[in-house]
């Protein structure tokens, strides 16, 4: 559009169609557009945790072998002998399913469906169909993926979906509820009948379902005019009654997603991946964990400079995973794009 004596000039013009890069830098007297393209970079980790303490023994170790970059979401079967991780690949709908067998052997499984940054991979109780949110067929929602044949069925169509957590075997979804009506509410998959557990006077996140569950893990303010500071609680799927744990410092900043948090396999401790929001290091990611009978949030020793998220732990309760997202600014530069021809 062009601007004469601080006025438009005229209709705007499209310049380009093509064009899909959301963060524009610039633009040159000349006509050239600076921009720049986002990317992450994946690397998933594991390590021994000491039951006792909570506190990570030893040095975290590579998931995914010779190729550490790309590798996303990895979970334990709830037998604990294999293993289910999505490698993300460069281009947009084409990354895969691996799962590792108790020898170290892969299966690369190649789904109809596309598995998103914030696809987290559940196994069934059983350990037969695994439970991912994803896109496919221009549809978003939670699907059912074949660990035989890789093949996906849509179980429930939402986006929103994304920030809940379901059941193990498919039947329950749990999600938050609107800016106007803040909660946690549950739908029956078969049904399709829908409910309201909780209701809260600020929005809740984020929400993990126990192995048995029975329990929900969520956040909410300690005060609605205080948005800095967050309690702790877990919820009764069954009679709605809810327990208080610790609070979050001011500090820290626990997010949105249910792949942050994940419950110990005896239901007595939760892992939390959080990021303090200050100190002289700059940002930092750590991940720490609450006990259920004292509340109090303690540190594994395990920290980073890039966001932790996809939190799994081993049947046994002595491994943990977890994936480290970078992310990567790009910057361009595309000459003569407001050229006149």
């Amino acid at each position: 559009m062009k601007i004469s004596d601080g006025q438009q000039d005229g209709e705007p013009v499209i310049v380009s169609k093509d064009f899909t890069s959301d963060w524009v830098l610039g633009l040159s007297r000349a006509g050239a557009l600076f921009y720049a393209e986002t990317d992450r970079r994946h690397r998933s980790y594991r390590t021994e945790i000491d039951l006792e303490t909570g506190k990570a023994i030893g040095d975290p170790k590579p998931v995914g072998g010779a190729v550490l970059e790309g590798v996303l979401s990895p979970v334990w079967s709830p037998d604990g002998k294999s293993t289910a991780f999505v490698r993300m690949r460069p281009s947009p709908g084409v990354s895969t399913l691996v799962i590792r067998d108790e020898k170290g052997e892969d299966r690369e499984l190649f789904s109809s469906m596309e598995f998103l940054r914030r696809s987290a991979l559940r196994w069934d109780k059983e350990g037969q169909p695994l439970l991912v949110w994803g896109r496919g067929r221009e549809k978003t929602g939670i699907f059912r993926i074949d660990q035989h044949s890789g093949e996906s069925s849509l179980l429930l169509e939402g986006d929103y979906f994304g920030m809940g957590d379901w059941s193990s075997d498919g039947r329950y979804v749990y999600y938050r509820g609107t800016p106007d009506q803040c909660g946690i509410l549950r739908r029956d998959t078969r049904s399709g009948e829908e409910e309201t557990l909780h209701v809260a006077e600020s929005s809740v996140r984020p929400l993990r379902l126990s192995r048995k569950g029975d329990l929900l893990f969520f956040s909410e303010k300690e005060n609605a005019d205080d948005p800095g500071q967050r309690r702790m609680l877990i919820l009764s799927v069954e009679n709605g009654e809810t327990q208080r744990l610790g609070k979050l410092d001011q500090d820290l900043y626990l997010g949105f997603t249910s792949s942050q948090v994940v419950w110990a396999p005896d239901g007595k401790r939760i892992y939390l991946a959080v990021r303090r929001r200050s100190g002289s290091k700059g940002r930092r990611f750590e991940i720490a964990f609450t006990d259920i009978a004292e509340g109090d949030l303690g540190r594994t020793g395990l920290t980073s400079s890039d966001s932790i998220t996809h939190l799994a732990i081993h049947p046994d309760g002595r491994q943990l995973a977890w994936t480290v997202s970078t992310r990567v600014d790009t910057p361009w530069v595309m000459e003569d794009f407001l050229n006149d021809d």
